[in-house]
Parts: C-alpha cells; structure tokens; sequence
C-alpha cells in the first residue's frame, strides 16, 4: 500500500470520534492495572472493563480527539508502524494517567474518578464517607433483590433494557457563563408517560417512572418517532440505575465535565455507558443462575424493537 493509499485509510478509519472509540474498544490496553493503579467512583473500585470504557470516552471527547486524529495521521505518514501499535495507559511518577499511542501521549483525568497509585495506596483506600456508605448500601440492596427476581420477570426486564439503550438519548448542556450548572435531557423514543411504568427494573418491583413522574411528549424524540422527554438529572440518574450501570456511569460527574465544554448533543445511552456490551455483560453477570443465551436473547429482542 502506497503512503498515499495509507493516509487515506487512516483519514476513513479516524475521522470520527465514534470510528476512533470503536478502534480502541479492541486495542486500548491498561498497563498494571489493578496493582500499579485502580480508579474509584464514591470510593468503590471499578473493574478493568469500566475503567477501559471511561478512558476512551476522556480521550474521544473534544478537544482531546482533535489532537489525537491529528497525531494519528502524522504518524500514518511519517512512520505507519506506530499507528499499529496498541494504544496503552499507565500511571506516571506522579500518580497520574498517562495515555500513550505511538508518538502522542496525553495525560487523562476521567470525569467523577480517582486515581489511587500502588498496592499500599489500593490496599489503604477502605475508609468511606457518608454518601459513599449510602451509596454501596444501596447498590448492596439492589444486587439482594435480583437474585431473588423471578426468571420471567427478569428476563422481561432484560427486554427491557435492550429498548432503552436503544432508544434512550441524554443531552449535557453547559447553560452558559452567567448560569449554574450543566442542564441535563433524556428522551426516549416510541413510549408514552405512562407506558414507562410496566418497564420494571431488576429487582421486579421498582418501575422506571412513577405516576406523577415529570415527563413531557415530545414530537421527535430519535429516529423520526414521538416519544417522552425529561429534561431534569434525577430522570438520567434512573435511567442509568434502571440499566444496572450506577457503578460505571456517573451521571453528575459528566454534567461537571460539559459545565467546561460545549453542548454534547443527544447522544444514545450506548454511547454514555460504552455500548449496548456493557449493559448486557451486567445483564448476564448479575444472574449467573439463568441461561444467558435467554438473557441475551431477550436483550436483543428489545433492542431490535427500538429499531
């Protein structure tokens, strides 16, 4: 292949920040993860996959992505090997995240994170502050309560899921320089108010929206079909708790990061918690008692009706 031909691939291949999250869900490796580092959201570990998942969305999200595309192609020029090479992240001397492709290497900070360095500092972070025991009981209570659900129920629920990570969008909008705070909308395509309520979280009792719940009808809520919209944080934070991904998506933690940024634009859920994988991997992990060819299959059964 011609340098001429190999620019052009890699100007096909990059140019989004959606193609370049794609290349990285593959190649991305964490370097000692687990002993040189380990990342905590309200003092509870993440597991390797999440922490993968929230560095790629740190380094595809302007103005990151602009330098990295940028670098991409230079190195596609000057030395095509480098490209090929995985992209990794480490932690540097001072205990921070350093994310390395070839000849670009950038320090990452994920949004609603902390970094904690070596085994003595992984070892020694078991103190927990009031909101961070409330929370860990609370995710204690939820993972209680789905191992008792009943299988029908369950896997209804898993129907369930597959819909809204289809369906479901959340916009973070920085509200300005004279305004407080990130302005935070959910719409989810296809459904009515009252409809949300036979959507039934894990646990078989909890509905996703309550009577009186604060949803509007709007017009075009994706892909051309009315559906509902939210346009308060407390309905993304139930979205993404109704998905079983409260430990892996920090909802105010990504309004904070757009409070800096512009307007990220309706995205799908997919994009917020790292694909429709990562649901499903809760989905099947959370039940290891059920048939998980059932789970998954339910879970695209939902996701093919969102289509």
């Amino acid at each position: 292949m011609s340098a001429e031909s190999r620019t052009a691939s890699a100007e096909h291949d990059w140019t989004t920040a959606e193609n370049l999250a794609a290349g990285l869900r593959d190649k991305l490796r964490i370097e000692g993860y687990g002993t040189a580092f380990r990342l905590f959201r309200d003092g509870v570990p993440i597991d390797e996959e999440a922490a993968r998942l929230a560095i790629i969305d740190e380094i595809t999200t302007p103005p990151v992505v602009g330098g990295y595309q940028q670098s991409l192609l230079r190195m596609t020029r000057e030395d095509p090997g480098l490209r090929d090479r995985p992209a990794a992240v480490g932690v540097d001397q001072a205990g921070e995240l350093v994310f390395e492709h070839g000849g670009f290497q950038r320090p990452v900070d994920p949004g609603g994170l902390v970094v904690v360095a070596g085994l003595g500092g992984i070892g020694r972070r078991k103190r927990r502050t009031r909101k961070e025991a409330e929370r860990e009981g609370r995710l204690r209570w939820k993972l209680d309560g789905t191992r008792g659900t009943e299988e029908a129920d369950y896997l209804a629920h898993a129907e369930c899921c597959g819909y809204l990570v289809r369906n479901a969008a959340i916009r973070f909008n920085s509200r300005g320089r004279d305004q407080w705070g990130t302005s935070v909308t959910t719409r989810i395509g296809g459904v009515a108010p009252p409809s949300l309520r036979g959507f039934i979280d894990s646990t078989g009792e909890a509905a996703l929206a309550a009577p009186g719940s604060r949803l509007s009808e709007c017009a075009d809520a994706g892909r051309g079909k009315a559906g509902i919209e939210a346009m308060y944080r407390g309905f993304a934070r139930e979205l993404i708790d109704f998905l079983n991904l409260e430990s892996e998506v920090d909802i105010d933690g990504i309004a904070r990061r757009y409070r800096r940024r512009s307007d990220s634009g309706f995205r799908p859920v997919e994009h917020w918690c790292g694909g429709r994988e990562a649901v499903l991997r809760n989905l099947i992990g959370r039940r290891p008692d059920l048939d998980a060819r059932e789970i998954a299959k339910r879970f695209e059964q939902g996701y093919a009706r969102g289509g």
